[in-house]
């Protein structure tokens, strides 16, 4: 991961700052960032995503 994040210009440890959201499904919600070349993800752990 801090590969991906030295490509676009962020150090280990450095936050960005997550914009609007774009997307949200049963598991996981997708946000703009303050990079145009990066989106943030969010997974839920939720037990309705595993319910029979």
């Amino acid at each position: 991961m801090q590969e991906v994040a030295q490509t676009f210009g962020y150090r280990a440890g450095t936050k960005m700052q997550q914009g609007e959201m774009l997307y949200s499904g049963k598991a996981k919600s997708v946000y703009c960032t303050d990079s145009t070349e990066l989106l943030a993800m969010r997974f839920r752990n939720d037990a309705s995503a595993i319910a029979r």
